[in-house]
């Protein structure tokens, strides 16, 4: 376990640019692991979102990219494109209480990947701009992209967000986090036989009792890399909850989320 880091002075907000990867992107000043399935830190994972459906509350999780980007699962706005529908509670803890450091934004455009399938779940990634620039703190931090040449052989993913303890279950009040170990191509094709492992993920292994479950779609899955943390994936699906699942690929999508920020 990795001891608190306790800020001695506060430390100046910084403004962040439009582009992904600002140099703010992947700290985690309040940082401190607890494994498998346990409550996080409040103030910790700075670029953890709530996606709220206007006629119906929380619905989905999502990451920080940038001062004006969101990056979610493409299926937690499938059929429901009109950006109106949302809003974003950004750098909270405790959805029944948020803290007096979070923000709301609401949202101006939703791009949903125009190959995503319903159907197998592949391309299952979608940005979201908010109508008010992000100003970062050390509560509100944007994650890192990796590029192509990302390697997570070897290494533990950690997920976060509110969603069920149990298949079927209630969603959580708090941020919950759990560790997890990539699964190397071909296990994971093992155990989906459908998956793609170009543009998916899979980490936690069957037997395990970790995992991200229903609520947690779009969340992050990062890893530390050199002092960065990284979106290695975004929760998109499994079979039930406690075996693992399949995350987004974001490295594969790194052009495809540069290109639609600086054109939108």
């Amino acid at each position: 376990m990795r001891p608190l880091i306790i800020l001695a002075a506060l430390v100046a907000t910084i403004l962040a640019d439009s582009t992904i990867n600002p140099p703010e992107c992947g700290r985690r000043p309040y940082g401190n692991k607890v494994v498998g399935g346990s409550q996080a830190n409040q103030r910790d994972w700075g670029w953890q979102v709530g996606m709220n459906f206007n006629f119906y509350g929380f619905i989905c999780g999502g990451s920080v990219l940038n001062s004006e980007w969101i990056v979610t699962a493409a299926h937690c706005v499938d059929g429901y494109l009109n950006p109106s529908y949302y809003t974003f509670d950004i750098g909270h803890h405790d959805r029944n209480n948020i803290e007096s450091w979070a923000v709301s934004r609401k949202v101006t455009k939703v791009i949903a990947h125009p190959s995503y399938s319903d159907r197998t779940l592949q391309n299952d990634i979608a940005l979201m701009k908010l109508d008010k620039p992000l100003t970062f703190t050390d509560e509100i931090v944007p994650v890192c992209i990796p590029d192509g040449s990302a390697d997570f052989s070897g290494k533990s993913s950690w997920a976060t967000g509110w969603g069920t303890l149990s298949s079927g279950g209630s969603v959580s009040r708090y941020l919950m986090q759990v560790e997890m170990p990539f699964l190397t191509d071909s296990r994971c094709k093992q155990k989906y036989s459908s998956v793609n492992t170009k543009v998916a993920v899979c980490a936690g292994e069957t037997g395990e009792g970790k995992d991200t479950c229903q609520g947690d779609s779009g969340g992050p899955l990062v890893v530390e890399n050199n002092g960065k943390w990284e979106l290695a994936g975004i929760t998109s699906w499994g079979y039930g909850c406690g075996d693992g699942g399949v995350y987004t690929r974001t490295s594969y999508y790194y052009n495809w989320i540069q290109q639609q920020i600086q054109n939108n």
